[in-house]
C-alpha cells in the first residue's frame, strides 16, 4: 500500500493531462502509472483482509472494470498525440513494468508540487482516505477481541487512537470541501478568529481537564479545521470572503460529537467503576 501510494503521488505531481503526452517519472516504466498504483493498494487490502477468497473474486473484477477503462483512454492519446503515443506505446509496457522502459530522451515532464493535481489538493484526502480502510480493518479485529476491554485505564492510548479514525475522516471530508469549494466555510463566525481559538482553548483545557488520550481528537481536529479554513480563505478575495457559507455537515458534526463524547465517557466510568 506504501508503495502504491507513493507511485500515485509521484504520478499525480508529473501528469500534464490533455497538454502534452506526459511520459517522464514512473510513465518511463508503465504507460498508466494511477492503475498500477490502485493495483498495489488494492493488493496491500487483501493483504490486510487476509482472507485469500477475498483476492480470488476482487482481482478479475479489478481487471474487468479496469481493460476497458485503460483502452478508451489510449484511443483518446492515440487522437491526441499520435505520432508521440505510437512510439511510446511500442516502447513501454501497458500496466506491470517489466523492464523496457522509454529512452531518457524522449521522457517528457517533471515532478512538481505545483502541478494543478497537487496544488488543488485532493489528492491528500485521496491518500489519507486509502489509508482509513486498512485502519478500520485493523480497528474492527481489535474490538472484536477487546470488546468492553478497550474502555479499561490500560488501554487509554488504543482507545485514543481507535476514536482518531471518525477524526481523521471528518478532516478528510473537511480537506475535500476546502478544496473544492473555498466558499464553504468550515467553522462558524466567519472571520472572527477570537471565537474560534477561544473554543479551541476551551477545548484543550477540557481535554486536559479530563485527562483521558481519546479527548484530544476534539481540538486536534478544531485545530485541523481552523488550518483548512485558513487556507480556504486566502485563495479569495476580500467580496468573496464575506458571502462564505456554511458547510452543512457542521451541525451534524457538533451535536454528534458531544453525544459521542459523552456516551463514551459514560461507558469508561462504568467499566473503570466494576
Amino acid at each position: 500500500m506504501l508503495a502504491g501510494s507513493a507511485v500515485h503521488f509521484w504520478s499525480k505531481g508529473i501528469l500534464e493531462q490533455n497538454r502534452r503526452l506526459t511520459t517522464a517519472g514512473p510513465y518511463r516504466w508503465t504507460r498508466n502509472p494511477f492503475y498500477l498504483a490502485n493495483l498495489l493498494i488494492d493488493l496491500g487490502l487483501c493483504f490486510v483482509i487476509g482472507r485469500l477468497w477475498v483476492a480470488v473474486v476482487f482481482l478479475p473484477i479489478w481487471a474487468f472494470a479496469y481493460h476497458e477503462t485503460i483502452l478508451r483512454e489510449e484511443r483518446r492519446l492515440l487522437s491526441l498525440f499520435p505520432a508521440e503515443f505510437l512510439r511510446y506505446r511500442d516502447a513501454v509496457p501497458r500496466l506491470v513494468p517489466t523492464g523496457r522502459r522509454l529512452d531518457p530522451q524522449f521522457a517528457n515532464g517533471a515532478f512538481s508540487f505545483a502541478n494543478d493535481a497537487l496544488a488543488k489538493g485532493s489528492e491528500y484526502g485521496r491518500l489519507l482516505g486509502i489509508w482509513i480502510a486498512p485502519a478500520l480493518i485493523g480497528i474492527a479485529e481489535l474490538l472484536r477481541i477487546e470488546r468492553e476491554a478497550i474502555l479499561e485505564a490500560s488501554h487509554a492510548m488504543t482507545l485514543a487512537i481507535l476514536l482518531a479514525l471518525p477524526t481523521t475522516w471528518i478532516f478528510k471530508l473537511g480537506m475535500a470541501e476546502s478544496f473544492r469549494s473555498p466558499q464553504t466555510s468550515l467553522l462558524p463566525f466567519g472571520a472572527q478568529s477570537l471565537l474560534r481559538w477561544g473554543l479551541m482553548v476551551l477545548l484543550v483545557m477540557s481535554a486536559w481537564v479530563y485527562g483521558q488520550p481519546w479527548a484530544w481528537n476534539a481540538p486536534l481536529l478544531w485545530g485541523g479545521l481552523m488550518w483548512l479554513d485558513r487556507r480556504s480563505l486566502s485563495r479569495l478575495n476580500p467580496p468573496e470572503a464575506l458571502e462564505r457559507v456554511l458547510w452543512p455537515y457542521f451541525p451534524a458534526i457538533v451535536f454528534g460529537g458531544i453525544l459521542s463524547a459523552l456516551a463514551i465517557a459514560a461507558m469508561v466510568y462504568r467499566v473503570s467503576a466494576l
